[in-house]
């Protein structure tokens, strides 16, 4: 009713206005009209496009989908009307369970908040980041030969840090930042280094063929039997250590040991 009161006012002040403006057809109102339905979808797609990058889209579904009826809203945005959304897969749960490289350094500085020396700060990252990506690998298992090497490559590492005591803290931070237990680590270096005592380079050699003789020789079994065995810095360096331990020339390591396992 305002409309063609405002339209009568319109044609009494200005009665040209009728003759100059004539009635507009209907092909032209179909132009309008299908102008108007594609101005409706676009502004409805950039709707959406801003709720997803604000929100993220990860497991994130639009709820509502299709060009809005004749009743849509001024401005061509259809009320949203929600319906449920899948859950999404197994497979993209797994991917995004998997522990990023800079979640780990933010637990190592949560479990060890003081200040780095600096000539220490790039080979503690260097090596907290190389076993990350070793143990986030799906044919990653660990055995004491990983935790003894591990304990020896930190121990020669922070064998001179001039902060006395932060050494242990240092390592302990460390572990627990890669999801591990610093207990079972320590306890498998003690391990080895007492399965160790008093071996031959022989018994070493031997000791994947007798996986009934003890932890290790069993670790080293399960290498041997593994098709898909993961070599990591510390698994080799844990290798390479217990073959020096017993005197064994460097050939003799390359050459012998990792062609037995």
């Amino acid at each position: 009713a305002t409309l063609r009161t405002r339209s009568q006012r319109r044609a009494h002040h200005h009665p040209q206005e009728e003759h100059h403006h004539p009635r507009t057809s209907p092909k032209v109102l179909a132009l309008r009209h299908r102008f108007s339905r594609a101005r409706s979808k676009m502004m409805t797609a950039r709707a959406w496009l801003l709720v997803v990058l604000l929100r993220g889209a990860r497991g994130f579904a639009p709820l509502c989908g299709g060009p809005p009826t004749h009743g849509a809203l001024r401005g061509g945005v259809r009320p949203v009307v929600a319906r449920r959304v899948a859950p999404p897969s197994r497979s993209l749960v797994a991917m995004n369970s998997v522990k990023t490289v800079s979640q780990t350094m933010r637990a190592f500085e949560a479990a060890y908040p003081r200040p780095i020396v600096t000539v220490w700060r790039g080979p503690i990252s260097d090596m907290l980041q190389v076993t990350h990506l070793s143990l986030v690998d799906k044919r990653f298992k660990y055995d004491p030969v990983f935790g003894y090497g591990y304990m020896y490559i930190f121990n020669m590492l922070l064998d001179k840090y001039p902060v006395d005591g932060e050494k242990d803290a240092l390592i302990d931070a460390t572990i627990t930042a890669l999801d591990m237990t610093p207990s079972v680590l320590r306890n498998d270096e003690a391990d080895v280094k007492a399965w160790l005592d008093g071996k031959t380079e022989d018994d070493i050699l031997a000791a994947p063929d007798t996986p009934d003789a003890g932890r290790i020789n069993k670790a080293f079994a399960d290498i041997k039997a593994n098709d898909a065995y993961l070599h990591t810095r510390s698994g080799n360096v844990g290798v390479l250590t217990m073959m020096d331990a017993v005197r064994s020339a460097a050939s003799v390591v390359t050459g012998t040991l990792f062609s037995v396992l």
